[in-house]
């Protein structure tokens, strides 16, 4: 649940399956969480993809998350482009003249 949360809290979107009630499921996720874990480390759950990229459990995706917002522009940050984004960088590296 606390992934869940986490993801609710985020605003993104998720298909969740209950492996536990779906053997289907589970067998379907557990070959594809050992290519990443590896072959003798125990599967947990949860397992979560986002965005097609393997995050892992629950922590993971604790950091995931820090990770994501900081490479986030702020929301009050208008996006003008790359050019005027580079000139904006030119004229704040400038030195202040008086």
């Amino acid at each position: 649940m606390k992934a869940k949360n986490m993801l609710d809290e985020a605003g993104i979107p998720y298909t969740y399956s209950d492996v536990v009630k779906d053997s289907a499921a589970l067998y379907r996720m557990i070959p594809e969480v050992k290519a990443h874990i590896g072959l003798k480390t125990p599967v947990t759950v949860p397992q979560i993809w986002l965005e097609g990229e393997y995050i892992g459990g629950a922590d993971n995706l604790e950091k995931w998350l820090k990770d994501r917002s900081h490479a986030q522009t702020p929301d009050n940050v208008v996006d003008f482009g790359e050019r005027m984004l580079l000139n904006a960088l030119k004229i704040q590296t400038k030195s202040p003249q008086y």
